[in-house]
């Protein structure tokens, strides 16, 4: 990791505050700019004659910041520490993870969220809540908040529903996705 010298030269700048901390100045390294962008954000470069300009993404005064300042001196990419992965109390797998790095491609999910409930079928989002809401899907499951949609119970419900030009089939104003241009 990159360090910077004790002796940095630089100049001083008003920093932006918040309603409850007044604005403060800030030390800046030598060769850091601040420049604002079209929304009047502050953006800070590392701009050294005959080097490329390099965005500087951490917050200046911090430990982090100054170490960013020192990689783009020496032109060396910055990499940021990783913080600990958090951790899920109950199930002790790490949130941040996705379903493909902690289950093996061969074990397939028995419950999905709204999206992928949609995906399994075919159908969009929209005809998926409008087909729940009427009876035509599960109910989902909930856990913590999280709505659950168990796969072998859209499967169920999947295979109740009428085939093309069945008696139950739909073609009439009760059907979001019915268009009369269909029939003609």
């Amino acid at each position: 990791m990159c360090k910077l010298s004790p002796a940095s030269h630089g100049r001083i700048v008003r920093a932006k505050g918040t309603m409850s901390r007044p604005k403060q100045l800030i030390h800046l390294p030598k060769y850091v700019v601040s420049d604002p962008d079209r929304h009047g954000n502050q953006r800070y470069y590392f701009r050294a004659p005959g080097r490329p300009k390099v965005r500087l993404t951490e917050t200046p005064g911090t430990e982090e910041f100054h170490n960013e300042v020192a990689c783009a001196r020496r032109g060396e990419p910055y990499k940021k520490v990783e913080e600990p992965v958090a951790m899920d109390d109950e199930f002790k797998i790490p949130s941040s993870r996705r379903r493909a790095e902690v289950l093996p491609l061969s074990l397939p999910p028995f419950g999905v969220n709204r999206e992928q409930a949609a995906a399994l079928l075919g159908i969009s989002t929209t005809l998926f809540d409008w087909a729940a809401a009427n009876g035509k899907m599960p109910r989902a499951r909930v856990l913590k908040g999280r709505k659950i949609w168990d796969v072998d119970e859209i499967r169920e419900f999947f295979k109740r529903l009428p085939h093309v030009g069945g008696e139950d089939d739909l073609t009439n104003e009760e059907d979001p996705n019915y268009n009369p241009w269909d029939d003609a």
